[in-house]
């Protein structure tokens, strides 16, 4: 059978295809709206140098999986002075050598009052001793003279009787009295010499010491006092010059402390995700806040669209749109979290890849899940990857005859 190619059916047959691919190519950008270009994005995290110096080790590579908390960069600083710990270290040692000091002179005078308070009970046993011997000895010689007064008085009264007869003179007489007032006298002054002595000993049971030509206490005595008070001056300061060591040795810990940190660090990841980027190898100089690694949220990932800001009026935050990676078959929904006009062209110097756009373009930005992406650590998490999005054409009749008039001005 030989086809005519110029017959009717023929004709019109191509006229149909030509139309369906019309309809085809046409259709779709009549109504969907295509983003003019689209990257999958994320944000990143810097870690900054806390010190200036050298970094000595890496432990991670670029592209590696990281987990929140391990180590990245180790950078070390040998020039750090230390004059203020040498500082506080002199300064410990001379309150350690004075409490030292201190302790060994108390411990000194802690002996010497030993020696005195032995010194002051033999002292206080002495004069026990005495004065009992000199009460007991009073006692006799009050008792011996209250005899001889008794003997007095039978004497004089014995007188008296002779005297009467007429047996003996009044000078005799007289003689027997005033030898009896002598007597009793006598037996007076031995009883206030015993009163005396009893008062000595009831004193020296309270530690005063009473005499002609003493003190109320000896001097033994007020040097065991004297050294009393010293020892309390001395436990004062030694108490004083502990309390100091104490706060010498918080503040020389704190100060090797903040050393430490100064003279080495070891920065480690902030976040989970992926090792973005290695601003320095190993060896190199960093100053202080120098940017040393960067790293991507893989949890945190969205597609940034290119779209003309004459379609941004059918989108809103929370709008669906329909996205898919460059290459894929498979379309996949999201919601928009964010819309940037074509005005703004500021560099967001938290993403990681920087998408390309027109001067009239706006951006668009897309929320995707990160389990419609297969092996994300593998791919590194997809950023920088191309993806086109598409949405629903929004038709404005207004915004149409408002474009046709203005071509007619």
């Amino acid at each position: 059978m030989q086809i005519n190619f110029n017959g009717k059916f023929f004709r019109r047959l191509i006229g149909i295809i030509i139309l369906l691919a019309l309809v085809i190519v046409v259709g779709p950008a009549l109504f969907k709206v295509q983003s003019a270009n689209a990257i999958v994005n994320a944000h990143v995290v810097y870690v900054n140098s806390p010190l200036e110096g050298v970094v000595t080790e890496v432990f991670k590579s670029v592209g590696s999986t990281v987990e929140r908390g391990d180590s990245l960069i180790v950078v070390n600083n040998p020039r750090i002075s230390e004059r203020l710990l040498e500082e506080l270290k002199a300064l410990r040692q001379t309150v350690m050598e004075r409490i030292n000091g201190l302790t060994r002179q108390q411990t000194s005078l802690q002996s010497m009052q030993s020696d005195l308070q032995v010194r002051i009970e033999l002292h206080n046993s002495h004069e026990t001793t005495r004065l009992e011997h000199q009460i007991a000895e009073a006692r006799a010689q009050a008792l011996a003279q209250q005899g001889t007064v008794n003997e007095l008085k039978l004497t004089l009264e014995k007188n008296r009787k002779l005297l009467a007869q007429k047996f003996i003179s009044e000078l005799e007489f007289d003689r027997s009295r005033f030898g009896l007032e002598v007597g009793e006298a006598q037996l007076q002054a031995i009883e206030a010499k015993i009163r005396t002595l009893e008062s000595e000993q009831t004193a020296l049971a309270a530690g005063v010491y009473l005499g002609q030509g003493r003190n109320d206490v000896p001097y033994t005595q007020q040097k065991f006092e004297d050294i009393t008070v010293q020892l309390i001056n001395i436990q004062a300061e030694i108490s004083e010059a502990n309390a100091r060591l104490m706060a010498l040795e918080d503040q020389i810990a704190a100060e090797r402390s903040n050393l430490q940190k100064l003279r080495e660090a070891t920065l480690a990841a902030p976040v989970s995700g992926m090792l973005w980027r290695l601003y320095f190898p190993v060896g190199s100089d960093v100053v202080l806040g120098s940017r040393l690694s960067a790293l991507v949220d893989c949890n945190d990932l969205f597609v940034e669209a290119a779209v003309p800001d004459s379609n941004l009026a059918g989108l809103s935050e929370g709008s669906k749109v329909n996205y898919r990676l460059v290459g894929s078959s498979e379309w996949a929904v999201a919601e928009v979290f964010k819309i940037v006009g074509s005005g703004n062209k500021v560099r967001d110097e938290t993403l990681a890849a920087e998408l390309d756009t027109d001067s009239r373009d706006g951006r668009v930005f897309v929320r995707i899940a990160k389990d419609t992406l297969p092996d994300i650590q593998a791919n590194q998490c997809y950023v920088g990857r191309a993806a086109e999005v598409t949405f629903d054409r929004t038709f404005n009749p207004k915004v149409l005859l408002t474009r046709l008039t203005g071509l007619f001005q």
